[in-house]
């Protein structure tokens, strides 16, 4: 799931600016940044690389990887994992 803050508390920026914006600030006191949140797919990940974070959180896109911890859940057919996080 993608990061829902801005949508549900009515405030924010759209996260590409929001990185844009960090990497401008950090990047005059030499501290990296790490993007968290909006990371649904593998296009924002690279999005938020481009846009100049140094890494980014990407649990979601994780979760469901046989690596990771979790029980696997039949609905309609299709395996789930259930996973703690945002979203």
């Amino acid at each position: 799931p993608i990061c829902t803050t801005r949508i549900v508390a009515g405030v924010g920026v759209p996260q590409l600016s929001a990185i844009m914006s960090a990497v401008e600030t950090a990047s005059k006191a030499g501290v990296s940044v790490i993007a968290d949140g909006g990371i649904k797919y593998s296009g924002d990940l690279a999005k938020a690389l481009a846009a100049g974070a140094s890494a980014a959180m990407i649990g979601s896109l994780l979760a469901g990887t046989d690596e990771s911890p979790g029980e696997v859940y039949l609905h309609q057919g299709r395996s789930f994992k259930a996973y703690r996080g945002m979203g």
